[in-house]
């Protein structure tokens, strides 16, 4: 049965009055990543009525809103009718009303009912199939500039996502070192698919074209298995790594996250597990050939099998006299919280990304057509 699209409109009032009633899909929507120039640039749009794009939604039966496109809009005008945040102080005039820096309830009547009373144009599909809703989400984002992950987690089956939003809401994974910025765009679930990989696979490149591929090979189920030794290992490292260390990175994840499967295996207590880990990233010199494969194309599945090597090597050697786990001393880790990256780690990214965009898209007219 094909979808059926239904146009409706709402207020920005209207958005804050239902938004119990506007849901995200943590599966496939972006987290809320507009920066105060675009927001204050969307509440300029609206006081001069300039046309704000269509917002997306999928109607599942539940009397909700399943925003497919249009979250950060929303989400803007819904924080700035609340005061949530003012106006960016290098906005322009409104006319010769100065608005830089004011929040909503300090705005002129006028403009305070242009937001309020504005009609935004919300297609609301229903009778939609997962399949339609992702290449509808790859269509919608063509020409916006996405992160590598919130280009695949669109594309990953429901089961993988699944497992996913589970792991990434532990303690561990929670306190990867990772910044605020890494964080709103899903580098924790990148790191997540990441070690599915290692365990999966052992030694597997990690580069973008490979796990995409890994990832899209996983659309027909997870073994349970498997989902068992990543949840139970999960449990395992949670009794330790709940707070920052400075070896919780992305290259370094997957790996501990293996040799954790087979201290298990051995009966080793997670405290002592830990400790041995401490002493192990203790122990790195640059000159070893674990810090040279993490530093030197740590991506290459040449890399990711010395790293592998080189830890179980110290592992096997080390792990009886290891000392329990020592907690750095710092605050306990915030999901979305720290530093920014460089401006050229980012822009990085964001060329990844949208060279996925054909890729993933091509990846998923195969699939089909498979």
């Amino acid at each position: 049965m094909a979808f059926v699209k239904q146009n409706i409109t709402m207020t920005g009032k209207g958005l804050v009055k239902n938004e119990a009633r506007i849901m995200y899909d943590t599966m496939l929507q972006r987290n809320f990543v507009w920066k105060d120039n675009q927001q204050s640039n969307l509440i300029r749009a609206i006081i001069l009525d300039y046309p704000i794009p269509a917002i997306y939604a999928r109607d599942i039966g539940d009397n909700n809103y399943w925003i497919l496109d249009g979250r950060q809009r929303i989400t803007t005008v819904q924080k700035f009718i609340k005061n949530e945040f003012a106006l960016s102080k290098t906005l322009e005039p409104i006319g010769d009303v100065e608005v830089a820096g004011k929040y909503f309830k300090e705005l002129p009547e006028d403009f305070q009912d242009e937001i309020l009373t504005r009609n935004f144009l919300i297609y609301s599909m229903r009778n939609m199939s997962d399949a339609e809703v992702s290449q509808m989400f790859i269509y919608l984002n063509s020409n916006s500039k996405m992160e590598k992950m919130e280009l695949l987690r669109v594309m990953a089956s429901r089961e993988v996502m699944e497992l996913i939003v589970t792991m990434e809401n532990q303690p561990m994974f929670k306190s990867l070192k990772l910044s605020k910025n890494q964080f709103n765009h899903f580098m924790n679930e990148e790191v997540i698919i990441h070690t599915l990989a290692v365990v999966m696979n052992g030694a597997y490149d990690l580069g973008t074209d490979s796990y995409t591929k890994f990832t899209m090979s996983l659309a027909n189920g997870i073994p349970q298995e498997i989902k068992d030794i990543m949840l139970n290992t999960t449990v395992y490292l949670d009794e330790v790594f709940s707070m920052p260390d400075n070896f919780m990175k992305k290259v370094h994840v997957p790996i501990i996250f293996k040799t954790a499967i087979q201290a298990q295996a051995d009966g080793i207590p997670a405290n002592k597990f830990g400790g041995w880990v401490q002493d192990f990233f203790k122990r790195r010199t640059e000159g070893d050939q674990y810090t040279g494969a993490a530093r030197v194309s740590s991506a290459d599945k040449h890399s990711v099998q010395t790293r592998l090597t080189e830890m179980m090597k110290d592992y096997q050697k080390n792990i009886k006299d290891a000392k329990d786990y020592v907690q750095p001393k710092v605050k306990p880790a915030i999901t979305g919280t720290g530093r920014g990256r460089k401006k050229k780690d980012a822009e990085t990214s964001t060329d990844n990304g949208k060279e996925l965009h054909g890729k993933i898209t091509d990846m998923l007219n195969e699939y089909k057509t498979a």
